[in-house]
């Protein structure tokens, strides 16, 4: 096996003739100083899952009043003005399906042991 002696630098990297000299560069000043971020207040912020679960938290709202604002958020979310006469029924499912369902029914309870 035969090994090389040193070399002289890197070798030449062609296509660079474009590039011309710096003429100045840019000072900046470090004043030193580094502020906190600014804290949040309320719950202005917060989108509406998380503004229900803050007042629940808080015991703003009860466990059934949660449920139905996150009903009532749903479904101005989600169902468009075409088929306003479709939100009683689907106000009645999702009441059911939250009673009725094993996870939802267990997670609701949760929350109200919690209390």
């Amino acid at each position: 096996m035969k090994v090389k002696g040193p070399t002289n630098g890197s070798p030449p990297i062609d296509g660079i003739d474009g590039v011309g000299e710096v003429d100045q560069v840019a000072q900046t000043e470090a004043t030193g100083e580094v502020t906190a971020p600014a804290p949040t207040s309320g719950t202005g912020n917060l989108d509406p899952i998380s503004q229900v679960a803050a007042q629940l938290r808080s015991g703003e709202i009860s466990v059934d009043q949660a449920v139905e604002r996150l009903i009532d958020d749903a479904i101005s979310r989600q169902l468009s003005q075409h088929a306003q006469d479709l939100e009683p029924r689907l106000r009645e499912l999702l009441r059911s399906y939250a009673e009725s369902d094993p996870f939802l029914a267990a997670r609701i309870r949760r929350l109200t042991l919690a209390k």
